[in-house]
């Protein structure tokens, strides 16, 4: 009985491009003549280690998708390291349950699915140079449906689909009507900066105003930010609103004042503020993101005055 595997390999830097392509030809042969078959191949180039090997920081990584019987990957394995030019490597066995919900419906909105289409890729490589070996056998699965604004009988609850947007282009909120539960995903944080990547604070205030006017319907309950503690009423709303009011109004007199960006990088955060969580990493990555723009407003550049 054959199986389906997955196995990534590292070669040593040290190697030329034709003893990198050697070494490579030898491992996809010997899958070969050990009656298996090779179904895919991605050659992901030199790449920065999770953690130093033989005092090596980087390696070649490359990749096989191959069919064969169990035995088998134990004689590829003892190749692996019988061979001195191989740093790391790993095999998995990739089965319907490989994969996170695989046999079960994803959804999401247009955009969020657009998204993970177009980018879900980049993401995924980012995350493989984080962590490295933990992200082995990690696909980009974009959702199978579509959901939008509206309301929907789920279980046997009653959800309302809010379909919102300012901390991306497409955020999806959901309120869960019989127990009073509003799923704000990242449109709320609490007790931690906001990311703003992606963001549109106009977009975003509009949104906050939505999920706060929820917070006074008589049955509404609790709050699940996308980040943070479970809140029993709308002061992470206000929290992230603040935040946000700070921040824009931080750009936009910094741009006034021509200030440069590391100027502005340096300014002190409010005290309301200081206390939440990574506040000055996400404050310095939000001021690469909206500085810019705060600019090109200012000098007349960046819409109607």
């Amino acid at each position: 009985m054959t199986n389906r595997y997955e196995t990534v390999f590292i070669l040593t830097p040290v190697l030329s491009e034709d003893q990198t392509k050697e070494a490579v030809k030898k491992f996809k042969d010997l899958i070969k003549k050990g009656r298996g078959k090779v179904h895919h191949e991605e050659s992901w180039g030199m790449r920065k280690l999770a953690y130093p090997i033989q005092k090596k920081s980087t390696g070649f990584y490359h990749l096989f998708e191959f069919e064969s019987d169990a035995p088998f990957v134990d004689k590829l394995e003892t190749e692996y390291r019988r061979d001195e030019r191989v740093l790391r490597f790993m095999t998995v066995k990739m089965d319907k349950h490989h994969q996170a919900f695989a046999d079960r419906p994803v959804g999401a909105l247009a955009g969020t699915r657009a998204g993970i289409e177009r980018d879900g890729n980049a993401f995924a490589e980012n995350l493989f140079r984080m962590a490295g070996d933990w992200m082995l056998g990690t696909e980009v699965h974009a959702p199978t449906v579509e959901v939008s604004e509206g309301v929907r009988e789920v279980g046997g609850r009653r959800l309302r689909f809010l379909a919102l947007e300012g901390h991306t282009g497409a955020d999806l909120a959901i309120y869960d009507e019989r127990s009073g539960v509003l799923f704000a995903g990242d449109l709320v944080f609490n007790g931690r900066a906001p990311t703003t990547p992606h963001a549109e604070l106009g977009h975003w205030h509009r949104a906050l105003d939505r999920l706060e006017a929820i917070t006074r319907e008589p049955g509404f309950r609790a709050l699940v930010p996308g980040h943070g503690e479970v809140a029993r009423d709308a002061a992470p709303i206000r929290q992230t609103r603040d935040y946000l009011d700070w921040l824009e109004g931080a750009m936009r007199t910094a741009a006034a004042n021509g200030m440069d960006m590391n100027e502005v990088l340096v300014q002190p955060i409010p005290r309301e503020f200081a206390g939440l969580a990574v506040v000055s990493t996400e404050y310095r990555r939000s001021v690469g993101h909206l500085f810019p723009a705060a600019e090109q407003r200012v000098l007349g550049h960046g819409g109607s005055h």
